[in-house]
């Protein structure tokens, strides 16, 4: 006698697929972000100041009011 009609292997294996598809989909966005990346519109911000500051454009103390200012700390 078959239990599930004969469909319990697919239905887990159907579930087995679902679960690595979504396990690979979490990967996927986490990788995007990338290691230190600031989140939401501030980010190209952040990155700018960080490049004129880089380049000796500014001093620290501005450098470090402007970062909280646009990351919303100051």
């Amino acid at each position: 006698m078959m239990m599930h009609g004969g469909w319990g292997w697919g239905c887990g294996l159907a579930w087995l697929v679902a679960l690595g598809a979504l396990a690979a989909l979490a990967v996927v966005l986490l990788r995007r972000r990338g290691p230190g990346a600031a989140p939401g519109p501030a980010g190209g911000a952040v990155e700018a100041l960080d490049l004129r500051y880089a380049r000796g454009e500014i001093e620290r103390d501005e450098y470090l009011r402007r970062k909280a200012d646009i990351l919303g700390r100051g």
